[in-house]
C-alpha cells in the first residue's frame, strides 16, 4: 500500500512538473497567446501552491522521481516568479522636489463616502488620482478636501467612467486628443513642472458558463482584452510625446505578467517594482463572488509609473480604504536634479 501511494504521489508530481514546464515555455516564447494561456500566465503564482505540499513529501519519501520532479517544478517557480520575491533597495533622497502620489479606484457604487475621504486624508499625498469617480465623492471632495487639495479636476460620470485629480499644487490642464481616455495636467511644484496623467483602461471581458452539476462555480471560456489593447497605443503615443518629469497613475486593468505591461515598462518605471518586493496585489479587495468572500487581492492592476527624470523612493499598497474593491497604491518619488 505504501508503495502504491509513493508511486501515485510521484506520478502526480511528474505530471505537475511537466505541465508547469510546458506552460512556462509557452509563456516565454508564445508571441500570440490564446485566452487560456494568457489567463494562466496572469495567475501563474497560484499554480505553484502545490509545491508547499510536494516539497515536504519529497524530503520525507524515498522516491527519485518525486524529488527530481519537485526540483524541476521549483526551478520553474524561480524562473517564473522568483524575481517578485527579491527585495529592492529603496533610494534615499535629500532632493528638494519630492512628491507623494496616490492612485485610487473608488468603486463607482461605493457608498462609504466618509470612509473614502478619511482614507485619502490618511495618505497625506500631494497628488491623488481617482478612478470610477462618482458624483457623491466629487461633492464630498469639493466640500471636505478643499483645504488640503485646493486644486481639483473632478469629472464624475455614469458607471465606471469618472476620473478626478486632487492636488496640493497648482496645475494646468492639457487639452486631450479624443482617442486618449484620461486626464492630463502639468503640476507646478514650487517651480518644477511635472506632467501627471490619470488613466483608467477598459477591463478585459471574461465570459463564463455554469455546469449543471455545479452551478455555483463559473467556468471561464473566454478572456478578451481587445478594448484595452485598442486604448493602450493611444496612451503610449501621448507618453512618447512628453519630455521632462512624468507620472502616470491609475487603474490599468492589466497584470504585470501581460504583454501590454512590457510596453509600458519599456518607457516608464513601475514604482512598486522599483522599490518594493512581493506581488503587490491590488484587486479584488474585500468582495464576495456568488456568496464566497475573496479574502485577499489576487492580481495587481493599479500602478504608479514615472519617467526616468524621476526616481521612485518608496511604494506601498493600502487596502483599508473605505469599501472600494481596489487597494490604493501610494508612491513617494523625487525629481532628479
Amino acid at each position: 500500500m505504501v508503495t502504491i501511494i509513493r508511486w501515485l504521489v510521484a506520478g502526480t508530481s511528474v505530471v505537475y512538473s511537466v505541465v508547469l514546464l510546458m506552460l512556462s515555455l509557452l509563456w516565454t516564447f508564445s508571441e500570440s497567446q490564446p485566452w487560456w494561456l494568457a489567463l494562466s500566465d496572469i495567475f501563474a503564482p497560484y499554480l505553484f501552491i502545490p509545491l508547499g505540499l510536494l516539497i515536504p513529501l519529497a524530503l520525507l519519501m524515498r522516491s527519485a522521481w518525486l524529488r527530481v520532479s519537485v526540483v524541476a517544478a521549483t526551478v520553474v517557480f524561480i524562473a517564473a516568479v522568483g524575481a517578485y520575491l527579491l527585495p529592492s533597495t529603496p533610494e534615499q533622497s535629500n532632493a528638494e522636489t519630492t512628491l507623494r502620489v496616490v492612485t485610487f479606484n473608488q468603486l463607482y457604487a461605493n457608498r462609504d463616502i466618509d470612509g473614502m475621504i478619511t482614507a485619502i486624508r490618511l495618505q497625506d499625498a500631494d497628488v491623488v488620482a481617482l478612478q470610477e469617480l462618482s458624483t457623491a465623492v466629487t461633492q464630498a471632495a469639493q466640500a471636505q478636501l478643499i483645504n488640503e487639495y485646493p486644486y481639483q479636476l473632478l469629472a464624475p460620470a455614469e458607471r465606471d467612467l469618472g476620473l478626478g485629480l486632487l492636488s496640493r499644487y497648482p496645475f494646468q490642464v492639457v487639452p486631450l486628443d479624443r482617442a486618449f481616455l484620461g486626464q492630463h495636467v502639468v503640476v507646478d511644484v514650487d517651480g518644477q513642472l511635472i506632467t501627471v496623467m490619470n488613466v483608467h483602461l477598459s477591463a478585459p471581458s471574461i465570459r463564463t458558463t455554469n455546469l449543471e452539476q455545479i452551478p455555483e462555480i463559473p467556468i471561464i471560456h473566454d478572456y478578451n482584452t481587445s478594448r484595452r489593447s485598442t486604448e493602450l497605443p493611444n496612451l503610449l503615443s501621448v507618453i512618447d510625446q512628453i519630455q521632462g518629469p512624468l507620472i502616470v497613475a491609475g487603474d490599468f486593468n492589466m497584470s504585470d505578467r501581460e504583454h501590454e505591461y512590457t510596453q509600458l515598462a519599456a518607457r516608464l518605471q513601475d514604482t512598486y517594482r522599483s522599490t518594493n518586493y512581493g506581488f503587490g496585489f491590488t484587486f479584488p479587495n474585500d468582495i464576495a463572488v456568488r456568496g464566497i468572500t475573496i479574502p485577499i487581492p489576487l492580481v495587481r492592476i493599479d500602478y504608479i509609473w514615472t519617467s526616468h527624470h524621476m526616481t521612485p523612493l518608496n511604494t506601498w499598497v493600502a487596502c483599508d480604504n473605505g469599501g472600494s474593491d481596489h487597494c490604493m497604491v501610494i508612491a513617494d518619488v523625487r525629481v532628479n536634479g
